[in-house]
């Protein structure tokens, strides 16, 4: 087999993979031993293409992401700083849709083995999305010119991880969720926003 047909031979079995991954997922918890079964693969070959179940729940993260971002550049604001809050609302929808999958999902990242978790405490492999969504607003100038950008997007990391803890352990619901993050999202952003933000940040506190 010339590189070209082994390099699309693995493709496909990523893909087939990732497919199972998503069906066990949408009734129940993954093992790496039922999700090769599934997708009919060697017991070896998710290992050999994902390291470990934290590298497959990063990589249906990393599948999911794409269509996510399309559809918050569609529909969000031109604003980074409010599209941060679109964003909020875009993912308690798919909460509110999917709820079985998604909480699968984000139960494998919270109650994954400590062999399998980051060094860093915010183990949700999605983080980096909203990292960069505050990176863009700083970039913007939504924020002050002496604010702590790095703290804020620290809180806010612990906030979203926290709020996702709780409805994936069914304490909250979707729009508890929603709740929850868009109004500590307003109270965090307030300090630390530019003079001309401040004014849909009371919006949105009033919203949430």
């Amino acid at each position: 087999m010339n590189q070209g047909r082994r390099e699309q031979a693995k493709s496909e079995r990523r893909a087939a993979l990732l497919d199972a991954a998503r069906r066990i997922l949408a009734t129940s918890d993954i093992s790496m031993r039922r999700l090769a079964e599934e997708a009919g693969v060697a017991e070896a070959t998710p290992y050999n293409l994902f390291g470990s179940k934290r590298g497959v729940i990063a990589a249906l993260y990393a599948d999911q992401r794409e269509s996510f971002e399309s559809r918050l550049r569609a529909h969000g604001s031109a604003d980074p700083l409010l599209r941060l809050f679109d964003a909020v609302d875009l993912l308690a929808d798919d909460l509110d849709r999917h709820p079985h999958f998604h909480r699968a999902l984000y139960g494998a990242v919270y109650r994954s083995s400590a062999d399998e978790r980051d060094a860093e405490p915010d183990a949700d492999p999605g983080i980096d999305f909203w990292r960069t969504a505050v990176a863009a607003a700083d970039a913007s100038g939504r924020f002050r010119a002496d604010a702590n950008v790095a703290t804020f997007a620290r809180c806010f990391v612990h906030l979203l991880t926290g709020a996702m803890l709780d409805w994936s352990e069914q304490r909250i619901d979707a729009q508890g969720w929603r709740a929850v993050t868009a109004h500590g999202l307003a109270l965090l952003a307030l300090p630390v926003a530019a003079d001309d933000a401040l004014a849909a940040l009371h919006r949105r506190l009033v919203v949430a």
